[in-house]
């Protein structure tokens, strides 16, 4: 750390380099920059990127949940994903190894214009059963949604459709 604080002196030593620059030297803080603060947003870095030094304790990290998460890369766009049952931060970042920032978020959810009807509700049952889910809590989670989301119903309704259109049921 010596030669650190030699070429802080020096740099205090010179005064002012700019108009702009101060002729007191400002307080520094122990506490690190976050990464939004040194880097500026482009194209290819993420906008407020400060998840890897944002001086929270990480047992936060635990203790934020939800069931939908935005999951944002260096090299793509952000992705959004849904997780049944809640997952919690630490976790969509040890299953996305390549995130660089997670978030939770609650999606805009435009309800269907009429309720399910019985045919429907067989379908998704159905295609509820295919994929081994028997839990009746999870079942009627999922009969909820398409009873208030047009894009669940929608994304439901069309992997039964598909399954049905394949013979399995």
């Amino acid at each position: 750390m010596g030669r650190l604080d030699d070429l802080l002196a020096i740099l205090e030593s010179r005064g002012s380099a700019t108009s702009a620059t101060s002729i007191e030297p400002a307080e520094v803080s122990v506490k690190p920059a976050p990464v939004k603060a040194c880097t500026p947003a482009t194209s290819v870095t993420s906008e407020n990127n400060d998840d890897a030094n944002d001086g929270r304790d990480t047992s936060q990290r635990e203790a934020v949940t939800s069931r939908w998460w935005r999951i944002h890369y260096q090299d793509r766009k952000p992705m959004e994903v849904v997780y049944s049952p809640l997952a919690t931060q630490a976790q969509i970042l040890e299953w996305e190894p390549e995130a660089i920032k997670v978030e939770p978020f609650e999606p805009v959810r435009q309800k269907p214009d009429e309720p399910l009807t019985v045919e429907q509700e067989v379908l998704v049952r159905a295609w509820l059963r295919h994929i081994g889910e028997t839990d009746e809590d999870m079942i009627r989670d999922a009969l909820d949604q398409c009873n208030t989301d047009a894009a669940a119903r929608r994304s439901y309704l069309e992997a039964a459709d598909k399954l049905r259109t394949m013979g399995g049921y």
